[in-house]
């Protein structure tokens, strides 16, 4: 027996009952690259993972795709009656209206018309020595775009919105906090025992870790000159967004325009920031709390972020670096 019951200890743990395994894997969803480390003892869930990514950009959130919710809400703007839409979609619209009252419109979903406009999407993809004056829009096409952005003419039903002809939802920027959350119901569903997921500029930690080592959120340097800005320590489930001027953006004339975009003015944001990052216990709200942050700058987004229990970092143009008290305790230059 002494030589036999060591060796039956072996053999159950090399089975692997009731020890969690990690799953590892990478793949292109919602336009960002998605990295997954999942610790669970049953079988490999990843592919579930990257098939809700999936689903979620092609039947609720992608505006270009016109099959989808928010594709087909678009299509009805000027409409009179109701377009009705999936409980969990309205329940984050409501988020998000919310948001954009508490933040004076500086986060707004229907800034289709001036995401359509600058097209930073595409033109970021291009040769920087291809790109002229021409596709700077107008003052005049701003202002006309800006016509049809407003979150307070957004009309949210017990069953679905109306929109004014010409409005145009774009999530855009919450759309990977929304896919966060998702993620997170999947994996108590599942019962994982452990995750950190990455989607773009979003990260979920979830759970503890095999080992019981804290989880490490790298944060990028928007300069570009190190690896990262700094490390968050982070125990249990949390979600992290971080929203930034070097994304994607463009040069003309020696002119420097990225993606982030005044709902007030229609221009890309100019307030000394480089970057912005949120730490909260929702996905929805750190994404757009990272946006709504870079837009109003960090005296007011320090306000609103405590507002909504959040944590905030902010990296200004000049290399100083503005935090809210917890995230001091978290937070450390790398």
């Amino acid at each position: 027996m002494k030589r036999i019951l060591p060796l039956l200890i072996i053999v159950l743990f090399l089975s692997g009952c009731g020890v969690p395994k990690e799953y590892s894997g990478v793949s292109t969803k919602m336009g960002t690259v998605v990295t997954m480390h999942i610790y669970m003892s049953g079988e490999d869930i990843t592919p579930k993972v990257d098939a809700l990514l999936e689903k979620l950009e092609t039947e609720e959130l992608s505006r270009k795709i016109s099959t989808s919710e928010i594709g087909r809400a678009n299509a009805n703007a000027g409409k009179a009656e109701v377009f009705p839409l999936s409980e969990p979609l309205l329940e984050d619209l409501k988020i998000l209206q919310q948001l954009s009252e508490d933040s004076g419109g500086a986060f707004d979903c229907t800034i289709g018309p001036l995401s359509d406009l600058w097209n930073m999407d595409e033109l970021a993809t291009k040769d920087p020595a291809s790109l002229s004056r021409e596709v700077i829009p107008t003052k005049e096409e701003i202002e006309n775009a800006l016509q049809r952005v407003g979150y307070d003419r957004l009309v949210l039903r017990e069953n679905g919105i109306v929109l004014s002809e010409g409005m145009v939802l774009d999530l855009g920027a919450a759309g990977k906090g929304i896919a966060g959350d998702r993620v997170v119901a999947l994996l108590k569903k599942e019962n994982v025992d452990a995750a950190v997921i990455s989607i773009g500029g979003s990260v979920v930690t979830y759970g503890t870790k095999p080992d019981k080592s804290p989880w490490q959120v790298a944060i990028t340097d928007p300069f570009g000159e190190k690896e990262y800005a700094g490390i968050l320590t982070l125990v249990g489930t949390h979600f992290v967004s971080t929203s930034g001027d070097y994304e994607r953006f463009i040069e003309v004339d020696g002119v420097r325009y990225h993606h982030i975009l005044d709902p007030h003015t229609g221009y890309p944001v100019t307030n000394g920031l480089k970057s912005v990052t949120i730490v909260c216990d929702s996905g929805i709200l750190s994404d757009a709390l990272s946006t709504a942050c870079f837009v109003i700058g960090e005296e007011e987004g320090i306000k609103l972020a405590e507002k909504y229990g959040a944590e905030a970092l902010f990296i200004k143009e000049d290399g100083s670096v503005i935090m809210t008290d917890g995230m001091q305790a978290i937070y450390k230059e790398y």
